[in-house]
């Protein structure tokens, strides 16, 4: 990740003192598109964006870069545009990529595989599995014919409890499903504590 550090105390006023000497300038405006408010811990806030790079392992060079705002997802989703890019740009096809978890997600994994036939060399993602003690996705039952998962104690979550006249698809801006159980079934539960204990129910 780059920085760009703002000593001044009242960002916002700087941003302006920027925009008023820089008025006109595309390359600027493209820049503060890019840029934004990034915190660490005990630290100062800064603004920040990221430099993504496609490097070709085999050579040991950087052939493509791309800046995204400092945020996971656009860093991922940045890795379509530079591989696409240099398929058109330089007839390369990308045979293998190497990445961390975040390009371990299903989408990315289908897009590798369905769409570009890359062969992906990454940790899978699975956002489902707990490691603070308490139940994760795979001790939940799935029934892919009757479309809801059944908990350890034999409770079912369901993605709706009721019919809606128009078909919904269940499917959220992050792509996923989510599969609720209700308050009743749970509240009454003796593995409420190793399921949902700071919650009213389990999703």
């Amino acid at each position: 990740m780059s920085e760009l550090t703002l000593p001044d105390a009242d960002r916002s006023n700087t941003v302006k003192q920027l925009d008023r000497r820089n008025r006109g300038n595309l390359k600027y405006k493209y820049m503060l598109f890019l840029v934004q408010i990034s915190m660490q811990m005990h630290s100062p806030a800064f603004y920040a964006y990221s430099t993504n790079y496609l490097i070709d392992t085999d050579a040991g060079i950087v052939v493509d870069v791309e800046a995204t705002p400092a945020h996971r997802t656009l860093e991922v989703q940045s890795t379509k545009t530079m591989i696409e890019r240099v398929e058109d740009r330089f007839a390369m096809k990308t045979k293998k990529l190497i990445g961390d978890t975040a390009y371990g997600t299903a989408e990315f994994l289908g897009w590798m595989v369905d769409e570009k036939d890359i062969e992906p060399h990454v940790p899978v993602w699975d956002k489902g599995e707990r490691s603070d003690g308490t139940f994760s996705r795979s001790d939940f039952r799935f029934d892919e014919e009757a479309d809801h998962y059944t908990c350890p104690n034999g409770k079912e979550l369901k993605r709706y409890r009721r019919v809606f006249r128009k078909p919904r698809s269940g499917i959220t801006k992050d792509n996923t499903i989510i599969y609720r159980s209700i308050k009743h079934d749970c509240e009454a539960c003796p593995l409420k504590q190793r399921c949902c204990s700071n919650t009213p129910y389990r999703k």
